[in-house]
């Protein structure tokens, strides 16, 4: 799957996706049907997806001063609503504020994969999509277990690692190989490390948590 395939799927399936999503390392910010704001990263041995609650997600606009020669201006930024007039061509998806995201979700691939430098940023786009789901998966329900990565060691340093996933429809994802300093023997952790929290009281207004049937 191309990174413009799984662009077009997202579409498909209800998403309001920021044309500024890009594929290496992959950055994807969309919306779904339902509101929730979605940022899915993959950078250095981490792969993370923030979840906003409803209402949080606007257009970041550039504001540029026409009079100014472009190695002077000052870039400006300011946020329109999504159901306002049609934003440019360069505007991008934000989720303003200093809260954070209501709920995140990381899988840590150091521990999983026994990743040491950015191999999160090589994820091709076929794995990237895969991952995704899971993680979604995992912020839609915590206990489940379908997201639970469980990774085998590769033959070689050469070769990505195949880790299968346990769910209705088993299916394998392809993982870069850790790097190592000895040839043929990559670091790998027998089991991942993947947390899901939500934002402390204090940076979610109050306590306000979204509600996880929204996911």
């Amino acid at each position: 799957m191309s990174f413009m395939a799984w662009m077009n799927r997202l579409r498909a399936d209800g998403y309001l996706v920021c044309p500024g999503s890009c594929a290496v390392p992959v950055d994807v910010r969309g919306v779904r049907g339902d509101g929730v704001g979605l940022h899915f990263r993959c950078r250095g041995t981490a792969i993370r997806l923030a979840a906003y609650r409803p209402g949080r997600a606007a257009w970041q606009v550039a504001v540029r001063d026409a009079s100014w020669c472009p190695e002077e201006s000052l870039q400006l930024w300011v946020h329109s609503p999504l159901d306002g007039t049609p934003p440019p061509t360069d505007a991008r998806l934000a989720f303003p504020g200093d809260a954070g995201p209501d709920r995140e979700v990381i899988l840590d691939g150091s521990d999983a994969w026994g990743w040491r430098g950015h191999e999160a940023g090589l994820l091709r786009p076929d794995t990237a999509a895969r991952l995704f789901d899971h993680l979604l998966a995992t912020l839609a329900d915590p206990t489940a277990t379908a997201a639970v990565l469980q990774a085998t060691a590769p033959p070689s340093a050469g070769q990505a690692a195949r880790p299968t996933t346990r769910h209705e429809t088993p299916e394998e994802i392809t993982i870069p190989a850790a790097r190592t300093g000895r040839s043929g023997q990559p670091a790998l952790a027998t089991s991942p490390v993947m947390s899901a929290r939500p934002v402390s009281a204090s940076s979610a207004g109050g306590g306000r948590h979204m509600p996880p049937v929204i996911l």
